[in-house]
């Protein structure tokens, strides 16, 4: 099979997964024999994205007949997306890539990125499915939440985190460490 058929039926099988529709196991299997073999996270990862706007200037000149005319550039937006250690892989409809061995992260390529989230707040769901590392078997698949602890601001926002993992299938780990964000800006 080529890489391109195998994405597509990678798509296909997340497809199930996410709509629960995986009865017998099979789409998880697909999933895990894909994600398996995707380069693990270096020590030290980041992800950053940066949205900005400017304005497109103006253009003025002399057009014979017509006099001096001035033309508006539309504004121009620019998007930067950076992931260092790690790489999140396109497959369809979906970006998947391996948090850590036996761990594989995956959500839906629209609303993945500053470039495509019609509202800021509104993220996509981020799926986390758990697997044996050497027989490959499905443990267990969860939805990633986040649960704010406390939230404080003047002008800057400081809030502490923890994340958790919403069952869909098995039994999913006890919720992750805390973590802890600071916006600076509109919230």
């Amino acid at each position: 099979m080529t890489e391109a058929m195998d994405r597509v039926i990678v798509n296909a099988a997340i497809e199930k997964l996410i709509t629960r529709t995986d009865d017998d196991g099979e789409a998880a299997k697909v999933v895990i024999a894909y994600g398996s073999n995707l380069n693990g996270p270096a020590h030290f990862n980041f992800e950053f994205s940066s949205h900005t706007t400017t304005d497109g200037g103006e253009v003025t000149g002399h057009s014979p007949g017509y006099g001096n005319i001035s033309i508006k550039d539309k504004e121009r937006e620019k998007h930067i997306e950076k992931t260092i250690g790690f790489t999140k892989e396109r497959i369809g409809y979906y970006r998947l890539w391996k948090e850590q061995d036996g761990v594989l992260l995956f959500h839906h390529f629209w609303k993945s990125s500053r470039s495509t989230q019609p509202n800021k707040s509104e993220r996509p769901d981020e799926y986390v499915l758990g697997y044996d590392e050497k027989t490959l078997k499905l443990r267990y698949l969860g939805i990633k939440r986040e649960r704010v602890l406390t939230s404080f601001g003047f002008g800057i926002k400081f809030q502490t985190f923890q994340d958790y993992l919403e069952e869909i299938y098995g039994t999913v780990p006890k919720p992750s460490g805390r973590g802890f964000r600071i916006t600076i800006g509109k919230w």
